[in-house]
């Protein structure tokens, strides 16, 4: 069975091959580019940097961490506007969420807030 990773949180790579749903609904194998409708990738041996943090029970992650200063729904709307085109730069959507533009970057590479 293959588990796919939707491609409007989960950007697919461009720097390996995968298998690509497109929204015509064919399956497609190769990479990644700006001008295919992906909807979403999957691959069979994927990079540590996709996976899942494990982390230990108990441990805060997301809105739950002390620390958090950004809900989960925010995540979501930096990855939609950034995504769509409207704002285009980490340092728009920084002063608009009063936040850095590294913290924006993480959210967008979805590096912080991958729910794998």
């Amino acid at each position: 069975m293959i588990e796919w990773l939707r491609a409007k949180t989960n950007p697919a790579p461009a720097h390996y091959d995968c298998l690509m749903l497109l929204a015509s609904g064919e399956v497609v194998l190769g990479r990644a580019s700006r001008e295919l409708p992906i909807v979403a990738w999957s691959v069979l041996n994927r990079p540590s940097w996709v996976q899942g943090k494990q982390l230990r029970p108990g441990h805060a992650r997301g809105e739950r961490h002390p620390r958090v200063f950004l809900s989960d729904a925010d995540c979501e709307l930096i990855r939609e506007l950034y995504g769509d085109g409207g704002v285009t730069t980490y340092a728009e959507l920084a002063r608009k969420f009063e936040c850095g533009k590294s913290t924006i970057r993480d959210i967008v590479k979805c590096r912080t807030r991958f729910n794998g």
